[in-house]
């Protein structure tokens, strides 16, 4: 069994709140996604930059509720100020989780047909990334 330190302790609650909002986030993408391309005949990677803004926007309303509650931030941090930062956090996991997605469909070009796979690696780099940069940096003041 692994012996859980304090740190893990205190991180681990809202990494499976993030994961559990990651998870929402992922079937909205994918939902997105599959209804764009094999349902509307769209480019994958068109579609996947629609699919992914509009999961982002969801995923910060959910964390802000949910894993990272407003009672429990800085109260000097404006809304505005805070969904700017997410966006940037967010904006390089996006990164992240876009270049696996293009790689894997470049490098596997079968995956072009079930783009959802690519979607599944680019999202867990980009999950692992984003709650890093959203507990260490967004909501550092935040304590669970």
């Amino acid at each position: 069994m692994i012996n859980q330190t304090p740190f893990l302790r205190l991180h681990a609650k809202a990494f499976s709140a993030f994961s559990i909002v990651g998870a929402f986030g992922f079937l909205i993408d994918a939902g997105i996604l599959i209804l764009l391309t094999a349902g509307l005949g769209w480019n994958p990677y068109l579609a996947r930059l629609l699919s992914f803004g509009i999961a982002t926007l969801l995923t910060w309303a959910l964390n802000r509720k949910f894993t990272f509650s407003p009672h429990k931030l800085r109260q000097s941090r404006t809304l505005a100020r805070e969904y700017i930062h997410y966006l940037m956090v967010q904006s390089l996991g996006g990164g992240l989780n876009l270049l696996v997605y293009y790689v894997l469909l470049s490098a596997l070009p079968t995956l072009k047909h079930v783009p959802v796979i690519a979607l599944a690696f680019g999202s867990a780099t980009g999950l692992l990334f984003n709650f890093l940069g959203a507990r260490f940096w967004i909501y550092k003041s935040t304590i669970n």
